[in-house]
């Protein structure tokens, strides 16, 4: 389903997937500016949304999240959730 994505935002799930070997600042910034990104439209949050109903659960738990941080929190309710709440707290504000 990534077809229909561009570069970066296939880069923003890979991110999202890999978060923990990835990501080498502090969580926060990372978290704030791929908010950014979205909300300045650098990343299509309705796309990254549809492409993410076929991703693992920690993508869509991480993507939720960032959807709600940039002011989305609509579109954050049409990402699936991750079936284990204990997954899902861990995952959110919990890294």
């Amino acid at each position: 389903m990534t077809s229909s994505l561009t570069p970066v935002e296939v880069a923003v799930l890979e991110v999202l997937g890999d978060w923990d070997r990835i990501v080498e600042m502090p969580e926060v910034n990372a978290r704030l500016r791929l908010a950014e990104m979205v909300r300045t439209g650098e990343v299509r949050a309705d796309r990254l949304a549809r492409a993410a109903v076929s991703e693992p659960a920690p993508v869509r738990e991480r993507l939720r999240e960032l959807l709600v941080m940039a002011d989305v929190p609509d579109l954050a309710e049409t990402v699936p959730p991750a079936r284990s709440e204990n997954l899902r707290a861990a995952l959110v504000g919990g890294r």
